[in-house]
Parts: structure tokens; sequence; C-alpha cells
């Protein structure tokens, strides 16, 4: 897939609301199910379509679940594999996200997700082709896009931490969120102003 992949360091990271604006070019309603699952989870394609040669298992349908927790109803997607470049052992992470918070992205899954009529079977029954073609020749993104994009909302927008965010993603080394999120003088504005109103309150 290498001709998938752009330097990822001039790649342009929209906001979470330019990204929830730009669901809505997205009719089909499996491949807006697809584009909002790769955002929430940050995974990449074969760790959501799975590799027989590789022995990656596809996601199922049966492995995302919904759960009352004390701050509000969250969805959980369970046991998703971490890739890694180096080693034989497949590591595996639940991703979980608050319903209030996420609504914009949950309602396009929850409506796909309902339509699935044997939870055995992959969550998304399609070739990693033909899902390369709908990030990329369909909406112009790519390889490590929604992981770049989620890595960066959660950081910037959420106040996540360099440790929170490997936590999230199952990451290896502590260098990783470093070379996932980007911050612009926006981002930098964002966080004196929230700064300010905790100091202030």
């Amino acid at each position: 897939m290498a001709g998938h992949k752009r330097d990822a360091h001039a790649m342009y990271i929209p906001s979470r609301q330019e990204l929830i604006l730009k669901l809505d070019d997205i009719g089909h309603v499996r491949d807006k199910a697809l584009i909002c699952f790769l955002y929430l989870t940050g995974a990449r394609i074969t760790e959501v379509l799975g590799d027989a040669k590789k022995g990656i298992p596809s996601f199922k349908a049966r492995q995302i679940e919904e759960i009352d927790d004390k701050r509000g109803a969250m969805v959980v997607f369970r046991q998703l594999p971490i890739l890694k470049r180096r080693g034989t052992t497949l590591l595996k992470r639940d991703v979980m996200a608050f319903v209030d918070m996420e609504k914009p992205f949950l309602e396009p899954i929850n409506a796909y997700w309902s339509t699935i009529e044997d939870l055995e079977q992959p969550m998304f029954p399609i070739t990693r082709q033909r899902a390369w073609f709908i990030m990329n020749k369909k909406f112009g993104w790519f390889n490590h896009f929604f992981r770049n994009a989620r890595a960066t909302h959660l950081a910037n927008e959420y106040g996540f931490s360099g440790m929170t965010l490997q936590a999230f993603f199952g990451w290896a080394s502590w260098q990783m969120p470093m070379l996932y999120t980007k911050t612009t003088m926006r981002d930098v504005t964002n966080a004196l102003a929230n700064a300010k109103d905790n100091i202030e309150n």
C-alpha cells in the first residue's frame, strides 16, 4: 500500500467540526459508517477489515457494545487489533466513546449496524482496495489520515496528554503522540484561552 502514503507532516488536518460537515458529502450508509468508524477508533484499514494472510481478523459487528457508565452512555469497540512494525504478537485494544460527545459519528455507525442481520459477520464486508477507494479517490483522504485527525483532536480539542494518547491508541513508544498530532497557532490560542478561563474560575 506504499502508493497510498503521503507526507504526514504536510497533510492538512481539518477541525472536528469541519470533519462533521464533510460527512454530508457521503451518501452511502456503509461508506459513511466506515469513515466514522475509522475516525473514532483511529484504526488503520487493515485493523478493521483484517488480513487473512497475516492472521489479522476482521472486526465483527458483535464487537460493538453500548454500556451505561455513571458519567453517561458509552459505545465500546471491543478488541481492535494493533498492528506493529516488528514482531508477530497481535495486541488488541478497546476503544470507548461517550454517546453524547460523539453523536455525529456514532449515529451513522448505528444506522448501518442496525441493518446487519448476522452480527458474527464482518462489520464491513468489503475489500481493502474498496476501502482505499472510498477514502482516497472519492474524498482525498489517505493512509493514517484518520489516526492523525483523531489524535490531533483528542490532544487539541479534548485535552488528552501524550501519555493518555499512548494508552488510547495502544502505542508502545512515548514518541508516537508527537508524530501523529498536529498543532497550529489556532490550537495554541485556544489552549491559552482555556488556561485563562481555568485560572480565573
